[in-house]
């Protein structure tokens, strides 16, 4: 007995890689905005500490 399917394994493959294709590009295309946005926090961390001022220990990391 031999089993159908509906698409034939190079139909499937080709299935596979346009999704693959198509979830990495807008990976690509969402990188310039994550990267503005990183940039944006480190220059408010910076400012924080060019402030000199006592952060409460809760905020701190315990060191190990």
């Amino acid at each position: 007995m031999t089993e159908t399917y509906p698409m034939k394994t190079g139909e499937w493959d080709l299935e596979k890689l346009n999704v693959f294709r198509e979830k990495a590009l807008s990976t690509i295309v969402s990188a310039p905005a994550i990267l503005k946005r990183v940039s944006e926090c480190l220059a408010r961390i910076n400012k924080i500490k060019q402030c000199n001022v006592d952060i409460h220990s809760a905020f701190k990391r315990q060191k190990k």
